[in-house]
């Protein structure tokens, strides 16, 4: 913007040689300059407008703590509220992030090699490890940034069990987790303990890759 200023009042100060340039040319300067000075005073504005609201803000929050150091029943019961959201968005994000790590370090990896013609397993052994674990992650990232938003209100939670219940359609994709577990852990053993060990192989591979067995 300064910039900008700078060069608008160079241009005043100098004038513009009329003799040499066009009338389209003189004409198209002038409703740059004019436009720019609208966008300046536009920019001025929004910031104008920034301030306001980050002071509001700030008052606001102001009210909610004073508020809660002379309430000793609703600065409990906050308290209380704001412990159990921690704990069940560190739980939430503990989550997502397991669930990542298995796909970014074995769907993904063995989906690869299945589309690549160099298979390390069946693409119906594939579909029975891991089934609709990539669903469920989906659903479960959605699920923390809900939990996250409540952090708007801070240090007031509200809509917890709101959330929660939103969850309720995304059940079923667990009823067909859970219905092939078994089958699940039954293709992982008979992989891993078959010959030629190109299973366990990318297993221990995988392991040594990250330094970790999680």
């Amino acid at each position: 913007n300064k910039i900008i200023k700078s060069a608008l009042e160079k241009a005043d100060q100098e004038g513009l040689k009329q003799d040499c340039l066009s009338k389209k040319k003189i004409d198209l300067l002038k409703k740059i300059k004019t436009e720019t000075r609208h966008l300046i005073k536009a920019q001025l504005k929004v910031r104008d407008v920034v301030t306001i609201q980050s002071a509001a803000r700030r008052y606001l929050d102001r009210k909610k703590i004073e508020k809660l150091l002379h309430d000793k029943e609703e600065f409990r019961r906050i308290s209380q509220m704001k412990n159990l959201y921690i704990r069940l968005l560190k739980e939430e994000r503990n989550y997502v992030n397991k669930l990542t790590k298995l796909i970014n370090r074995f769907l993904q990896p063995l989906r690869s090699r299945l589309s690549s013609g160099k298979e390390i397993v069946q693409i119906a052994d594939f579909s029975y490890i891991f089934c609709n674990v990539e669903v469920i992650l989906q659903e479960h990232q959605s699920h923390v940034r809900k939990l996250e938003s409540l952090k708007d209100n801070w240090p007031y939670i509200n809509g917890i069990g709101k959330i929660y219940l939103s969850m309720l359609p995304s059940f079923n994709n667990y009823s067909v987790y859970v219905s092939n577990y078994k089958n699940s852990a039954d293709t992982i053993n008979r992989l891993k303990n078959e010959k030629g060990g190109k299973f366990s192989n990318f297993l221990e591979d995988t392991y040594q890759k990250y330094n970790d067995r999680q």
